[in-house]
């Protein structure tokens, strides 16, 4: 099947920065693509080259397998659509008012814009807040009045930068659900998140970012199938004196991969779930804690993505780079290659692409 985008060995530096190092995936048509990484991993940026606002240094972006497409900006604002992590919206401006600002900004005739209008507040379900001001919004209703803005032209493709960040588990969830409805109707959704847990469920497939560099990319059955074979065991409990829990289970003998607090919970991974869950009801009953909840589940992203991030070995082969570099800046004659280079890429691959010249 011909990948709706593809990106190969892209770098882009942003003030002498170098922030997007080596990235290579492709997207399908009606997929919805997740890019996954902490803060600083490149994200942004990412969406950024795929929408056309940053032309990258190096590598090669094409779209139905043709290059000149990305730099067609017609096209590229005719067929995506962009929600930034900031709103994008005019705060004095009612729901109604902000989505045809934006419908305007796309040309869009005033019939069909009417039309449409109705269609978007239907699908961010935001029909009975047609009128209020964006500002008087809540925070969930204004990240899907940012989706509304940049559904309202009826984008091929959706970017999305943390459409979730900042909102209540109640809303993340509304505005998940919101996606993947958008998603049935044939729309190809690329969003970021560092919301490990929540995109599990969500993502088709999924690329891990770190800095600057994809490190793996598969559906999330494919990356728990490749990096764990433990299993994931979350309880909270009260007063939740997770240290002595801790301390006890370490000392146990049992085999136990590793032991997190996170979220009030304590979460424990290990190879021998039955044996564990013994030994924590014990461990439980002697410190006088009062469990309240029991979760034992596969592996999370959460553990793949600590796994995948912890191997910086992982990385593109200095080797597979060298190659590719090579081949890249045969047409660069000018004495400033070297600096230009250095941008993007790590020094050992530039001083071994230079020495060969």
């Amino acid at each position: 099947m011909k990948s709706l985008i593809k990106l190969e060995h892209i770098t882009k530096a942003i003030n002498g920065v170098s922030i997007l190092k080596d990235i290579s995936f492709d997207v399908n048509n009606g997929e919805i693509f997740g890019i996954i990484g902490k803060n600083g991993a490149g994200k942004t940026t990412l969406l950024r080259v795929l929408i056309g606002f940053y032309h990258y240094d190096f590598g090669k972006y094409s779209i139905y397998d043709d290059e000149k497409i990305p730099l067609n900006k017609d096209f590229l604002k005719s067929n995506f659509g962009f929600a930034t992590q900031e709103n994008c919206f005019y705060d004095d401006l009612t729901v109604f008012e902000n989505i045809k600002y934006f419908g305007r900004m796309y040309f869009m005739k005033k019939e069909a814009l009417l039309g449409k209008i109705e269609d978007v507040l239907e699908v961010v379900e935001l029909k009975t807040q047609r009128n209020v001001l964006a500002k008087n919004l809540s925070g969930g209703m204004k990240r899907r009045l940012d989706l509304a803005c940049s559904l309202v032209h009826s984008p091929h493709v959706l970017l999305l930068d943390e459409p979730t960040a900042e909102l209540d588990p109640v809303a993340a969830n509304h505005m998940w659900k919101t996606l993947k409805n958008i998603n049935k109707q044939g729309t190809t959704i690329i969003l970021s998140s560092h919301f490990l847990n929540r995109v599990d469920h969500v993502c088709d497939r999924i690329a891990i970012l770190d800095e600057g560099f994809v490190m793996e990319v598969g559906t999330p059955k494919e990356l728990k199938d490749l990096y764990s074979q433990n299993e994931e065991i979350v309880l909270q409990t009260f007063p939740a004196n997770y240290d002595q829990v801790i301390f006890y289970l370490k000392n146990s003998g049992v085999e136990i991969t590793n032991l997190i607090v996170r979220d009030k919970s304590l979460v424990i991974y290990t190879k021998e779930p039955a044996k564990v869950l013994q030994l924590v009801l014990k461990v439980l009953n002697l410190l006088n804690e009062t469990l309240l909840e029991l979760e034992v589940n596969k592996p999370s992203l959460n553990e793949i993505f600590e796994s995948v991030t912890a191997k910086k070995m992982k990385r593109k082969s200095a080797d597979k780079l060298v190659k590719y570099v090579e081949s890249s800046v045969e047409k660069f004659k000018d004495s400033k290659l070297r600096e230009k280079l250095l941008k993007a890429y790590p020094k050992e691959v530039v001083d071994r692409v230079l020495k060969k010249r």
